[in-house]
Order: C-alpha cells, then structure tokens, then sequence
C-alpha cells in the first residue's frame, strides 16, 4: 500500500483523510503538529511496530513514500489511524500536546462520522455542525495542496525543458559545424553531440518510425536509407564475427538535429500548457 495523504509539513492544522475507507494521520502533519523533527517520528513508529508483546501494533501504521519538491528525493513516512495515533501520541508532552491531542481525536471523530453517513447514504451538510466544517475545511486544504503541489511540479518541468532548450541550441550549430568533417557516425555517436538522454533519444527515433528492431539489429526505415540519411553497414568485429550496423551520414546527422530540436521545443511548449492548467485549476 502506497496511499499517501496529500498534506505539507507546514500545515496549520491537524489533518485526518479517508485512506483505503479508513480514517488516516500523516506522520509529516503529526511531527509538525508537536514540533518534532519527522525523522525522529518516522524512528519512534520503527520502534513500535518492533514491539512482539503488541503484533496488533503493526495493523495501526501503514509505511508509505513521498517525493521532497525542495530535492526530488523519496523519503519515507507513515500513515497511522485512530489507535496508532493514541499510542504514538502518548510520549507527546508539553504545553501544546495536550491541545493537538483533542484536536487529533476531534478530526479522526470527523471523519469517522463522515463514514457512517456514506454508509447511511450521505446526509445533507449542516453548516451548524462544528464537525461536519471540520472536515470541508480539512478537504479544502488536501485539495488545495495538491493542485498546488501538481502546479509546482509542471514548473519544474517547464524549467528543466527550458534549460534543455538553451542548451540544445548551441550544440545543434556545433553539431552542424562539426558535419563539416564529412564523418559518418553511429546513432550512439550522434546521441552524445546532441547532448540527447541515450534512452529518450532512441526512444524517439523509433516511436517516429525512424529505425526499428529486425534480425537483432536497429534498421533505417527504406525511404531514409534511399535519402541517404541512415545507411546500413557490416563490419567486421575483433572476435572475427561480421555485424550490422546503422550509420548516419552528414547529411542526415543535420537532418536528425533539426527534427530533434524540433521535438524538444514541442515537450517544452506541452509542458508549459500543463503548468498553465495546473496552475487554473487552482482558482477553478
């Protein structure tokens, strides 16, 4: 299981979702709740759930993931219900530990209410009822935290497309200076002048038909090899054995910059449109 609440270390209040039909704790929004550092959290949990005298301990925790947006990093945390959190919380002390307790227990008591009237078949909001506001307000914010979260994500894409962009311009004119040699060279060749990510850009070249996979070898597609573009060749190895091999001539060495610049401007422009609507839906 890998359900994680959408919640941010900084929010002001305790937040409980409905995780998989059961009402859920983040161990991020606990540690910034009591002041704790969330690694230290993220260790008495650990401990807990090694405890053999209470094996029901282990149903009370559920290990989840999250990406950091300040590193890209994945870290560990904890998803934990009512009784979880009851135990966990037991070594919380100081002055406002007693607070976010009841505060805790009214959230889980929300959301439990919130199931009962799902099973009943829903019941009208009353705006009168502290609990029912209690978790609208809760929903809000896990919904504005995500489509915040989402906003920042589209761009960081834009920005790394852009960087990529600034960058592939100049190597393009490089590429094209260096065609002057009348080289032939191999697509591995010609995917490192392109300063172009090996997988991506094989990727690419097949998924537009460019070569494809036939007797264990990459081949040129017939109108490209009558363009001289990508010239199939045999060559003789070390260990005596004969092999096949695309080749890409100068011609079609300027041809595949072009169309593969081409290509990163339009991931560039898609991302760019996503970071629009991303950043919409947050005022939808």
């Amino acid at each position: 299981m890998n359900a994680l609440v959408p919640i941010r270390e900084h929010s002001p209040v305790p937040v409980v979702a409905i995780v998989d039909g059961r009402p859920m704790a983040d161990s991020r929004n606990v540690a910034a709740m009591f002041s704790k550092r969330h690694d230290n959290v993220v260790r008495d949990i650990r401990g807990l759930l090694k405890s053999e005298e209470t094996p029901a301990i282990q149903g009370y925790f559920v290990e989840s993931s999250y990406v950091d947006p300040q590193n890209g990093r994945t870290y560990t945390c904890y998803l934990m219900d009512r009784s979880g959190f009851s135990i966990l919380a037991m070594g919380f002390t100081g002055a406002r530990a007693l607070r976010w307790k009841v505060d805790y227990n009214g959230a889980f008591e929300a959301m439990e209410r919130q199931l009962r009237s799902r099973a009943a078949g829903g019941a009208e909001i009353n705006v009168r009822d502290q609990g029912q506001l209690a978790v609208i307000a809760t929903q809000l914010l896990q919904l504005t935290q995500e489509m915040r979260e989402r906003a920042e994500s589209a761009e960081a894409t834009v920005e790394a497309q852009s960087k990529e962009l600034a960058i592939a311009a100049p190597k393009v004119e490089a590429f094209e200076a260096f065609m002057a040699t009348g080289k032939w060279e191999n697509l591995r060749t010609v995917c490192r002048l392109l300063n172009a990510r090996q997988g991506e850009f094989f990727d690419w070249m097949k998924r537009r038909g460019f070569i494809f996979m036939e007797s264990g070898w990459l081949q040129p597609r017939a109108d490209l090899r009558e363009a001289k573009y990508l010239i199939p060749r045999k060559f003789e190895c070390e260990d005596g054995k004969v092999r096949e091999q695309t080749l890409v001539t100068p011609a079609g060495q300027t041809w595949l910059a072009h169309r593969w610049q081409a290509y990163k401007r339009s991931e560039a422009r898609k991302a760019i449109e996503e970071a629009a609507k991303a950043a919409g839906t947050l005022f939808d």
